[in-house]
Parts: structure tokens; sequence; C-alpha cells
């Protein structure tokens, strides 16, 4: 009885897939995200709410880019997936957040370098494991 699965459960990737996909999900809402920052920062918005802006906004289009493709999760209700993924958002936002105000403000490194920086290593050690065990489940 428990090898019995839903067809869109089967068709989920494993997790090397679903790594990749979820890396390039994550590049469209990154590159959005760092666009949007680089603007709002160009045109003299604090690094820190420029970050908040550009994260919140690549983060809604990385959230439906994963839900159909990086980790096929469309077979569960969006509603508790989008209250998740609002709650590792946060986490997300406020690590980058915290990474630029350390890089940038605190040792002087060129805001799109540090905004790139930080956003790597968050979308990596903290983004992939939570949206892939708790988001994404």
């Amino acid at each position: 009885m428990s090898d019995i699965k839903l067809k869109s459960e089967r068709e989920r990737p494993g997790v090397i897939i679903s790594f990749l996909r979820s890396q390039v999900s994550a590049g469209f809402g990154n590159g959005l995200d760092f666009v949007i920052s680089c603007l709002f920062y160009q045109f003299g918005q604090l690094a820190v709410i420029a970050t908040f802006l550009g994260a919140t906004i690549g983060g809604i289009v990385h959230f439906f880019f994963s839900r159909f493709w990086g980790f096929k999760a469309d077979h569960m209700p969006i509603q508790g997936q989008a209250v998740r993924f609002l709650i590792a958002n946060i986490g997300g936002i406020g690590l980058n957040m915290l990474g630029v105000y350390l890089i940038h403000d605190l040792l002087q490194v060129h805001f799109p370098v540090a905004r790139l920086g930080v956003s790597f290593f968050v979308g990596f050690f903290f983004n992939f494991p939570v949206q892939r065990w708790y988001v994404f489940r």
C-alpha cells in the first residue's frame, strides 16, 4: 500500500534535479531582484530598503517558477505553500538585508558586488534547503 503514489508525486524531481531547476528559477527571481535593487539604490534609496524591495518582487517571481517547474509542487494547495514561502522569504530577505548591511555598509564593498555575493550565499545555504524540505515538500 505504501508503494502507491499519486502521479504528480512520482513526477516530482529528485534532489539534484530540483536543485538545478531551483537555481534556474532563482536566477529569474534574483535577476529581477538585482535589477530592481540597483535601480532603487541608484535613485537614492537606502541600500537596505532597495534590497528589501528587490528581494520581495524577485521572491514572488521565484515562488511561481519554483512551484510549477523547479519543484513541480503544483499538486499541493497553493495557500499552504504561499504561507510557508512567505515565512521562508521573510527569513531570506532578513538574511539578505543583514548581509548587505555587513558587507556594504560596514565593510564598504561596492553595492552591486555585495548584493550579488550575499544573494548567492543566502540562496545556496538557506533558500534551497528551506524551499525543498519545507515550502514545497
